[in-house]
């Protein structure tokens, strides 16, 4: 489900059925058995939370199709089928680096883009990162993105969620510049958000180098080590609690 705004012509759906309804809420269906033979596993393959648990539901729905199914078995397979959301989590094999695809994919549905200022002294500090959040038992994924890219982890308890967090500021620039582009060929709902962050680290290079490169500090001509300020200033400063990281 989306917006109705970007609901695709219907040339464009590969499969099933894509409609708008009310409440501005998209709504994609695939019902025909041969859809779903040509979806499924190819959606299988790539998944990373639920991939061992949809293609445990496949293996079922494949055996039990064209049968006629008992009221007590459906409730028995309704049960099975909530264990199976909890004891097959994780990707069908094990995966070292996620595509470029998937990666765009998940984080239009469930990442955040930030990218905000704030002006102290004259100078404008921005904080720029890519986030992701999943619930405590889907944990994988997280852990997934981390290993991949770096950056850090935090847990909550209320509600238990992990969160992945990578920094994409100024210190991160050569980070952001290789793993953005990437992203962006691929994004649809956040590509404008991501091509701004690109269009920033790009437009700080293009500064005259005297006007970026020195302590904005008084009296201090050291260079520039993050936030307009020499290592120096900045380590006294993020110690005083006065320098956002």
């Amino acid at each position: 489900m989306g917006n109705a705004t970007v609901i695709p012509p219907k040339d464009k759906v590969i499969c099933g059925k894509a409609s708008a309804q009310r409440h501005n809420v998209n709504v994609w269906q695939v019902i025909k058995r041969a859809d779903l033979e040509m979806l499924l596993p190819r959606l299988i393959k790539h998944m990373v939370i639920k991939a061992k648990h949809w293609q445990w539901m496949l293996d079922v729905w494949r055996e039990k199709r064209g049968v006629r199914v008992p009221a007590e078995l459906k409730e028995a397979l309704v049960t099975a089928s909530k264990e199976s959301r909890r004891a097959n989590a994780g990707p069908i094999k094990p995966k070292n680096h996620p595509t470029w695809a998937w990666c765009a994919g998940y984080l239009d549905g469930d990442g955040c883009y930030a990218y905000t200022s704030s002006t102290r002294r004259g100078y404008t500090a921005w904080s720029i990162s890519v986030s992701a959040v999943a619930h405590i038992n889907d944990r994988c994924v997280i852990d997934f993105l981390h290993k991949a890219f770096g950056g850090d982890l935090h847990m909550r308890d209320r509600p238990p969620t992990l969160t992945w967090r990578r920094m994409l500021g100024y210190q991160n620039r050569s980070f952001a510049e290789r793993f953005l582009p990437n992203l962006a060929k691929h994004s649809r709902f956040k590509r404008d958000k991501i091509n701004a962050i690109i269009h920033h680290h790009r437009q700080r290079l293009s500064i005259p180098g005297p006007d970026r490169q020195f302590c904005t500090m008084d009296a201090c001509d050291r260079r520039v080590h993050g936030h307009g300020l020499c290592h120096m200033h900045y380590m006294r400063e993020r110690k005083l609690g006065q320098t956002t990281v």
